[in-house]
């Protein structure tokens, strides 16, 4: 059994490495994670999207400010 860390799941995601051509190659019953890395996805995930929003808000903003 494989147990997989936060930054091959990130490398996945990603789709840096070969860790997809390696996942191809293990049974999905063979492949586990921990709950902390389940945590650390689900932090990582949300901050990202805080900063998009936050981003995409400030855009807004900005764009307002000028006839476009």
């Amino acid at each position: 059994m494989y147990i997989l860390d936060t930054n091959t799941l990130i490398y996945y995601f990603k789709g840096q490495g070969q860790v997809a051509q390696n996942f191809a190659n293990v049974s999905p019953e063979e492949i586990g994670i921990s709950t902390i890395v389940l945590f650390e996805l689900q932090v990582g995930i949300a901050k990202s999207i805080a900063v998009l929003t936050k981003m995409e808000y400030a855009k807004t903003q900005f764009c307002q400010a000028f006839q476009v």
